[in-house]
């Protein structure tokens, strides 16, 4: 008995049709630009007042630098004119001195470079806000540095060091960033450290510079 029925393929030898897949995935990308655009006007806000804000610590961290080298610079030029034991202590002291010296004005030289490219800071600043957690965070607080006008070093000094220190994953990522790195920690804590450090070790030689330099009138030197 023949079959009016067409042959059907077996199974195993029917083409299987794989339906286009929907677009479902568009958006992300427009979302992401869109957040990038939002992080990059944020930053757009920020960066100019706070690079006029580093240009006007510019002369205030000048005073410290060029005290903060004098006192060394006394001490061992006292120091070579004395005799005994305090000479050698003294031109030893007056270079260790120097070194937070040195450091402190390569720290000041890389902060007021970056502060005088506004257009690359501001793109790491919205780069680097965007991948990593608590972006918008960093933001707030880098405003609060950059807000009202002058020197107002106290309340930016205050104001900076409340900025959110970051995890490890976060640090060698900014550390590839030339500009941005000397606004956040640890780079502007290493700064404010070597600020310190200078202001303490020059009193120290100024100090120094007294009670050695009063001893080389008697006759104990």
């Amino acid at each position: 008995m023949t079959s009016d029925l067409p042959d059907v393929p077996r199974w195993q030898d029917t083409p299987v049709v794989t339906p286009t897949p929907e677009v479902r995935d568009a958006p992300t990308p427009l979302l992401a630009q869109a957040h990038l655009a939002a992080l990059t006007a944020t930053a757009g806000q920020i960066i100019p007042p706070l690079a006029r804000a580093v240009g006007w610590l510019r002369w205030p961290s000048l005073v410290v630098l060029v005290l903060g080298a004098a006192g060394p610079v006394l001490l061992i030029a006292l120091a070579a004119s004395w005799q005994g034991w305090p000479r050698p202590v003294g031109i030893v002291v007056g270079l260790l001195a120097l070194v937070p010296v040195v450091l402190l004005g390569r720290s000041r030289a890389a902060t007021l470079r970056a502060a005088r490219a506004p257009e690359a800071l501001t793109a790491e600043l919205a780069g680097f806000a965007a991948h990593v957690n608590g972006g918008l965070a960093i933001l707030d607080k880098l405003r609060a540095v950059a807000q009202g006008g002058g020197a107002r070093l106290i309340p930016r000094l205050t104001a900076l060091w409340k900025v959110v220190q970051l995890p490890g994953d976060a640090l060698e990522h900014l550390d590839r960033l030339p500009h941005l790195r000397w606004f956040l920690p640890p780079r502007v804590t290493d700064t404010w450290a070597r600020v310190i450090t200078v202001v303490w070790s020059s009193l120290g030689c100024y100090l120094l510079s007294t009670f050695l330099g009063a001893l080389s009138l008697t006759d104990v030197l």
